[in-house]
């Protein structure tokens, strides 16, 4: 049968020869099942504006037994043609319409990445916060929360960044950023010019070290150079003016 057939070609990536059955065959225009496959067929082809077509015709049956999965696909081929704002409504959309769905924290972490790249940096935040309120023990919460950070970051809320640094140092005692995250700690103290606390994160940043040094660690080894010395002068400074030094 074709559907046999036919998924099988998919399933092996034989998407070209997947196309030639499927227009080799007096297809019905507007059965799911195959205008599904056309879909996928072309996405996986990056022919990006087809798949889309063709979804917008596959989610105008909110009872497709294809709806769910294609309201999502619509959000990848959006992301794939960098069309950030649609891309971004999409994954919202979906994470919005399907609570129950496990693709759903995917979706709305997605959304953010998408605001991301429009630079829409607080909008980005408040729906971090929302996914993280929404489920804070999710199995991408620790992306969620350097995600919020870093964007709470860009909008120089550093106080609240280096909060949601430190509950993934808290959290996620062995995560593969903690140098990274250790880095963007000692980033906010600097920022906000206490530099002894500053030094401290860029020391323990700089511990993280594989056999070749990163650009990471040659930041972190500049910074912690600079924050001992204008944590040196900062006491300088202090003492100066302290009555009782």
């Amino acid at each position: 049968m074709i559907d046999d057939r036919l998924r099988d070609l998919i399933d092996n990536e034989r998407y070209e020869e997947a196309l030639m059955l499927l227009n080799s065959n007096n297809i019905e225009p507007t059965n799911p099942n195959y205008i599904y496959s056309y879909t996928i067929i072309y996405y996986r082809l990056k022919n990006f504006s087809k798949a889309l077509t063709l979804i917008e015709w596959l989610i105008k049956d909110s009872k497709s037994p294809y709806y769910l999965v294609s309201k999502l696909l619509k959000g990848f081929i959006h992301k794939e043609l960098h069309q950030w704002e649609e891309a971004h409504k999409s994954f919202l959309d979906f994470y919005l319409e399907f609570p129950q769905s496990v693709h759903r924290n995917e979706a709305g972490f997605l959304s953010c990445l998408c605001l991301e790249e429009l630079k829409k940096f607080e909008e980005a935040s408040f729906l971090y916060k929302k996914l993280y309120t929404d489920n804070p023990n999710s199995n991408i919460i620790d992306e969620v929360l350097f995600r919020w950070g870093y964007c709470l970051d860009r909008v120089e809320e550093w106080t609240l960044a280096r909060e949601k640094y430190l509950e993934i140092l808290t959290r996620f005692p062995e995560s593969s950023k903690k140098r990274e995250i250790c880095f963007m700690v000692g980033m906010t103290y600097f920022r906000q010019n206490s530099f002894e606390l500053a030094k401290k994160y860029f020391e323990e940043a700089s511990q993280y070290d594989n056999e070749t040094p990163s650009f990471l660690n040659e930041m972190a080894s500049e910074l912690l150079k600079i924050s001992g010395e204008r944590s040196v002068e900062s006491k300088k400074v202090h003492s100066k003016y302290d009555p009782y030094s």
